[in-house]
Formats: C-alpha cells, sequence, structure tokens
C-alpha cells in the first residue's frame, strides 16, 4: 500500500527506511508515556531531622544499601571476603536495638561501607542534616578566614 502512494523517483529503499523511522518515532513516543520517572523525593521538613527510625526502617535500609552495593559495584569484595563483610552487616543490625535518627544510622553506615576500601563507594553526607548545622551557627572551622587571590589570613581565632 505505501509503495502505491510513494513517488517513483524515491524508490522502495527510501520508503523502507522511513517506514522504519516513523515505527521507531511511535515506539520511543509509546514506552516514553509508559515507562516515567519516579517522583523526586520530598525535601525535608525541619521536624524529619530529628524524627526516629525504628528498628525496622534501620533493617530495611541496611538491607537496601548492601543490595545497592552488589547490584551497583563491579567488585565490591575484592578487599574484604563477602562473608567478613556480610557478617560486619549482621552485627550491625544485631546492635540496633534503639530507634535512631539519620544522622546516628549514618554513623554507623559509614564505617560499615568504608569496609569495602574503595574510595568510590561512600555513604553521602546527609545535606539536610549539615544545612541544619550552619544554620544554626555550627562551627565548620575554628578560624574565621579572609580568602583573596594571592592570601589566606586568619581574621578571627
Amino acid at each position: 500500500m505505501i509503495m502505491k502512494l510513494w513517488p517513483r523517483r524515491f524508490g522502495p529503499r527510501v520508503a523502507v527506511t522511513l517506514a522504519l523511522t516513523v515505527l521507531a518515532v511511535l515506539a520511543v513516543a509509546v514506552v516514553g508515556a509508559v515507562i516515567t520517572a519516579p517522583d523526586p523525593p520530598q525535601p525535608l521538613r525541619p521536624e524529619d531531622l530529628s524524627r526516629l527510625l525504628s528498628r525496622q526502617e534501620i533493617v530495611e535500609d541496611i538491607d537496601f544499601l548492601v543490595q545497592t552495593i552488589e547490584d551497583v559495584h563491579v567488585s565490591p569484595y575484592t578487599r574484604i571476603s563477602e562473608a567478613e563483610f556480610n557478617g560486619a552487616v549482621a552485627e550491625l543490625k544485631a546492635g540496633v536495638d534503639e530507634p535512631l535518627t539519620r544522622k546516628a544510622l549514618f554513623r554507623k553506615i559509614a564505617p560499615l561501607v568504608s569496609l569495602l576500601e574503595d574510595g568510590h563507594t561512600t555513604v553521602g553526607l546527609l545535606t539536610e542534616e549539615l544545612n541544619d548545622f550552619a544554620r544554626n551557627d555550627g562551627l565548620w572551622f575554628p578560624l574565621s578566614l579572609s580568602i583573596t587571590e594571592y592570601e589566606t589570613r586568619v581574621v578571627e581565632n
């Protein structure tokens, strides 16, 4: 049918290429409509920073972390055996006997990830907690500095 409508000067090769291109574009459009990006995470409210995570939430977070490492990392167990790492995971889970804040959980998870001894595998700093610390006059560096193009001077100690 398409060949009857197609001008003869283009030939059947161009017609087939065009038809396949149109089908590919339609397929991409349909797949794009079906597969959508997940909703972005909602920003934390100030009261969320002090919320205590239940033991179940903590264990689920640890399990998710370990599963993500195993799914994403090319070879996570080059510096530590999988058995040793899983032992540390089990010990961490067993040691969770009370609810923890996100910051307290971070302090327990970061050493676990460091057991992999891989500088590219880290637990990121908790941005919301760092911003809260700064908003409440937390000290980042115990000195006030003046930094220019040529020098750095201590302004206040």
